[in-house]
C-alpha cells in the first residue's frame, strides 16, 4: 500500500504490487533514485510534521486525563472493595452526573488546544459552550457518533485479549474513531466562525435530547466494571 502511494497512488500503481516493488528497488540501487527518494521524504515530512503533530496529540492527552481523573475516579467509589457505605454510592453518582459535561466538552476542547497549540486552552469552557450555542446540531450528531464508534472499544475488553492481539486491533480502534475526531473539527469550526446564536427552540431542544444521551454513556462507563475483566479500573 505504502509503495503504491509513493509511486503515484494511481489506481494501476495499487493493482500492480509487483511492479511497486521492481519500482522502488530501481530506486534504491540507483543515485539517482535515492536522491529523488531524500527529496521526497523531507517533503513528506515538512507536510506531515511528526513532531509537532505528536505534541498536540500528547497535550491532548494530558489534559483529557486531568478533565476526567476526578469524575472516573469518582465513578469507581462504589465498586472498590469493602465499600459499601451509601456515602460511596453518593461519590460515584456524582461521578456519573460530573461526567455528562466532561463528555458533552472535552473533544471540543481538544481540538480548540489543537488550533492555539496551547495547553491551559483545553480547560477554556466557554470556547466549548460557545460551539455548542452557535452549531448545537453539529455538536449533537459528531458527540454522538464519536461515543458511538468508541463502544467496540468496551466490547472488546469485556474478555481481555492477549498483548499481542490487542496490539492488531489497536490501529483498527484509532481508524475507527478518526472520521469522527474530523467531524468534530468541522462541528468546532462551524461554532467558532459563526456570531450569533442557533435559534433558540432548536438550541434548548438539543440540550435536552442529549442530557439524557449523556448521562446514558456516562452509567454505561459506570457499570463497565460489572461486564469487564479489567473490574473496578474499568472506567478508569
Amino acid at each position: 500500500l505504502m509503495l503504491a502511494i509513493a509511486r503515484g497512488g494511481t489506481v494501476g500503481c495499487f493493482l500492480r504490487p509487483i511492479k511497486n516493488v521492481i519500482w522502488i528497488f530501481r530506486r534504491v540501487f540507483s543515485s539517482k533514485g535515492r536522491e529523488e527518494m531524500s527529496v521526497g521524504l523531507e517533503q513528506v515530512l515538512e507536510l506531515v510534521r511528526p513532531v509537532h503533530h505528536f505534541l498536540i496529540g500528547l497535550k491532548a492527552f494530558f489534559g483529557a486525563v486531568l478533565w476526567l481523573i476526578v469524575p472516573a475516579g469518582l465513578m469507581v467509589a462504589y465498586s472498590a472493595p469493602n465499600r459499601t457505605s451509601p456515602l460511596f454510592g453518593l461519590l460515584s453518582f456524582l461521578g456519573v452526573l460530573i461526567m455528562i459535561p466532561v463528555t458533552a466538552w472535552l473533544p471540543l476542547l481538544q481540538v480548540h488546544q489543537a488550533v492555539t497549540g496551547k495547553f491551559r486552552s483545553i480547560f477554556k469552557i466557554s470556547v466549548a459552550r460557545r460551539v455548542i450555542r452557535n452549531a448545537p446540531l453539529s455538536w449533537m450528531l459528531t458527540t454522538v457518533l464519536m461515543y458511538a464508534m468508541t463502544f467496540p472499544l468496551y466490547l472488546a475488553k469485556i474478555r481481555l485479549l492477549p498483548a499481542d492481539a490487542m496490539l492488531l486491533l489497536t490501529p483498527f480502534f484509532i481508524i475507527l474513531t478518526y472520521p469522527a475526531r474530523i467531524l468534530v473539527a468541522w462541528a468546532y469550526h462551524r461554532g467558532m466562525a459563526q456570531d450569533r446564536l442557533a435559534w433558540f427552540p432548536v438550541r434548548w431542544g438539543i440540550r435536552l435530547l442529549m442530557l439524557p444521551l449523556l448521562f446514558a454513556h456516562a452509567g454505561f462507563l459506570f457499570v463497565t466494571p460489572t461486564i469487564s475483566e479489567l473490574g473496578k479500573n474499568a472506567p478508569l
